[in-house]
């Protein structure tokens, strides 16, 4: 999953850099805000995914760490 948010991730940001480049060049709209509003979520959406996985991983329960006593 890791990698497929990184590439979302990637997108995402090239979209967000995309949408700046309007800025520099003055094109100032509102597709302009709705893009960056989109890559904005985007990426929100996607850090999340990766805090809630790594999250999930840190909780498991390794086999290892199991003891019976005896």
């Amino acid at each position: 999953m890791l990698a497929m948010t990184s590439v979302a991730i990637a997108y995402a940001l090239a979209m967000i850099f995309h949408v700046f480049t309007w800025f520099i060049v003055g094109v100032v709209m509102t597709p302009t805000f709705i893009l960056l509003g989109l890559g904005g979520g985007c990426l929100a959406i996607n850090f999340i995914a990766i805090y809630i996985q790594v999250r999930h991983r840190s909780n498991a329960i390794v086999p290892q760490q199991l003891s019976i006593a005896k």
